[in-house]
């Protein structure tokens, strides 16, 4: 018994040895494994071991390490995707065209700063319903266009749209469908693109103005050579006639006077188309406008009174000097001034008023006469456009030509309550660096 118990001791002993050499990786692999799920993935358990055990630590291990791979390549993605959508967020906020994203709900979902400018929605309209904001009441033609495409249209563009509210600009549109899904309402998301095209088409319509005036200006040159000495002749032998015929009676004495005022007009339309033929470039020299102003009032009052017309002159006391031609620039105004008169043949106020406006000067001259119908605003400056009975056409298109020439813009505008404005826009005279004082327009 005494050997038997001994035998027995050594056995317990060495199975509870062995048992706690075999199990004690156990609570080692439970620590690693609870640090996996709290996500920590860098603390490998190192145990060098051939046994079942051992190989399941080390299968163990390998999966971590590939969830660590896999983490890893997921947070390099997650980078890649936030550096790509900053990207993409620098670019939209850097196109000069507007960008506006409405989603399949009809809410604004983006916007650029280029979209406030150009259609006045910006990133105070995030988040609002597109229906909610007024550029669809603005902008009726883009309002159906957006109605079209969210419904389930093509891809529609808009050219060369005027927007209320934006008097002298125009865009061009893009309507595309963003996003293939329907909403609840069967409608889906839509992606508009505006572009500002103002200065494109007006430079392009100043282009076509100067190419057809400088094509009917040498026609004019031509057609008037030929006319000019066949009336010089007819008139003087009007004088002759009148002489021979002085005693003749009153009514042959109406004839010959009828005869001669057609004579002075037929003159001075041959005269308009050849100012209109042969007008140089212009020769700029910085002036302060408002000596010009004053000195075509003081000019033109006389004949304003004479009609029954009061000229009031208004003007900032400070204004830029602009680079001008002083000839052509005082034709162009004389014209303006003119038209004031004739639009009130019962009388009335006429006002020249020139303010500081947009880095140059605005000159406005305004009247109380009837007014201009808006379809008949839109052709004012074509040449031989003219809405009075015994009117040429050319005074207007050469008063453009001449404010284009000086970098300037003209427009014509309705007064309220009644009247028309004719506005001019000219830039200041800006001196340059170098060494003799030059100057340039803008």
């Amino acid at each position: 018994m005494g050997l038997l118990g001994f035998l027995s001791l050594l056995v317990g002993i060495a199975v509870t040895f062995l048992s706690q050499r075999l199990l004690r990786p156990i609570p080692l692999l439970h620590q690693r494994v609870a640090a996996v799920a709290r996500g920590d993935l860098s603390s490998a358990v190192d145990i060098k071991r051939n046994d079942e055990l051992g190989q399941l630590v080390a299968e163990f291990e390998r999966m971590v390490l590939a969830l660590a791979a896999r983490d890893q390549s997921l947070r390099e993605a997650a980078l890649a995707e936030q550096r790509l959508q900053r990207m993409q967020v620098q670019i939209v906020e850097a196109l000069s065209a507007a960008i506006v994203v409405i989603d399949r709900d009809r809410v604004i979902k983006t916007t650029n700063p280029a979209a406030e400018e150009i259609l006045g929605v910006g990133a105070r309209d995030v988040g609002a319903a597109i229906d909610d904001t007024s550029l669809l009441r603005r902008f009726a033609a883009l309002a159906r266009a957006i109605n079209e495409v969210a419904g389930g249209g093509d891809a529609l563009t808009l050219e060369g749209e005027r927007i209320t509210g934006f008097e002298e600009r125009l865009v061009d549109v893009l309507v595309t469908p963003f996003g293939d899904e329907m909403g609840q309402s069967g409608s889906r998301g839509v992606l508009v693109v505006a572009d500002d095209v103002s200065d494109a088409i007006a430079t392009k319509s100043r282009l076509i103005q100067t190419e057809r005036l400088a094509a009917i200006g040498r026609m004019a040159a031509h057609v008037t050579h030929e006319v000019r000495n066949p009336l010089s002749s007819i008139g003087l032998n009007v004088d002759m006639l009148g002489d021979e015929i002085h005693d003749a009676g009153s009514e042959s004495e109406r004839l010959l006077e009828s005869i001669q005022r057609e004579l002075e007009r037929l003159e001075s339309i041959t005269e308009e188309y050849l100012r209109l033929a042969r007008l140089p470039e212009p020769s700029l020299t910085p002036e302060d406008p408002r000596h010009l102003l004053r000195d075509i009032a003081e000019f033109v009052r006389r004949e304003m009174d004479a009609s029954g017309v009061e000229l009031s002159l208004d003007l900032a006391a400070q204004l830029p000097p602009v680079a001008m031609d002083e000839p052509q620039l005082r034709q162009a105004l004389l014209n303006l001034l003119r038209n004031a008169r004739e639009a009130m043949p019962e009388g009335g106020v006429a006002k020249l008023e020139a303010t500081r406006y947009e880095s140059g000067v605005r000159i406005q001259v305004h009247d109380e006469g009837a007014g201009i119908a808006e379809d008949e605003r839109e052709h004012v400056f074509d040449l031989f456009y003219t809405t009075k009975e015994r009117g040429t056409g050319l005074g207007l298109p050469l008063t453009q030509q001449i404010v284009v020439a000086h970098g300037g813009r003209i427009a014509c505008k309705p007064r309220h309550p009644h009247g028309t404005t004719f506005e001019v826009w000219l830039p200041a005279a800006a001196q340059t660096t170098t060494g003799s004082s030059v100057w340039r327009v803008g």
